[in-house]
């Protein structure tokens, strides 16, 4: 589902993979590229949102990225 103020969201209902390649991490990870790719995806909405307020959120998600040992985290923007 998706729900966003700052931009027309059919073309992402049309094709996720838009927003989100999965299925090219999936692929490199197949191929041996990349390591294992984690079965938890954290997602959340910042539009507007004040500092103090996102920096809560990452004081929150800190705990749970060193939980799941990954070795980096791919960050992105919509």
């Amino acid at each position: 589902e998706i729900n966003h103020g700052g931009y027309r969201e059919d073309w992402a209902r049309e094709d996720p993979e838009r927003l989100l390649p999965l299925s090219t991490w999936k692929q490199l990870e197949r191929e041996g590229l990349i390591g294992k790719i984690n079965d938890t995806m954290y997602c959340f909405s910042s539009l507007g949102n004040h500092y103090i307020g996102m920096m809560k959120v990452a004081e929150g998600l800190i705990p749970r990225l060193k939980a799941d040992q990954g070795d980096a985290a791919v960050i992105t923007a919509t």
